[in-house]
């Protein structure tokens, strides 16, 4: 009985050392773009993890100036009613904003949804990002 015990720890062990070196990127799904708007680039992008999700909209250099924003829905399953919830939100600012979610106890990601906004020397740029979780989008 003991031997069994120390190979499931070992078994663990393993697994946990496994996932640090790895990271948790290693388990997200990413859906994002990249875009010019008044001769500035611009990323977005949304990321979907197991029980967090983020947003960001920002200029591919630092300072770039845009005026970004980004509004998210994100939304998470409890894994033991079944029952899904959602969560909104929206910010903005200079050269890059982002969102951030955390699901609720015993609850794990579904999707997120995100509209972006990006403008500078007159022009706009409206992209829109979604990312499910576990990744079902080819």
């Amino acid at each position: 009985m003991q031997v069994k015990k120390v190979k499931l720890l070992v078994t663990l062990l393993v697994f946990a050392i496994t996932v640090s070196l790895n990271g948790v990127k290693a388990f997200a799904y990413i859906s994002h773009d990249t875009g010019s708007v008044g001769g500035v680039g611009v990323y977005v992008g949304s990321t979907a993890y197991m029980y967090y999700a983020d947003a960001t909209t920002t200029g591919t250099v630092p300072y770039s100036g845009i005026d970004a924003a980004v509004t998210s829905t994100y939304r998470y399953v409890n894994m033991y009613t079944g029952e899904y919830g959602s969560d909104l939100k929206y910010s903005s600012g200079v050269h890059g904003v982002s969102v951030s979610f955390t699901s609720p106890d015993n609850c794990y990601s579904v999707n997120i949804e995100s509209y972006h906004v990006a403008e500078y020397g007159g022009g706009i740029w409206r992209p829109i990002t979604f990312q499910t979780y576990p990744n079902t989008i080819s």
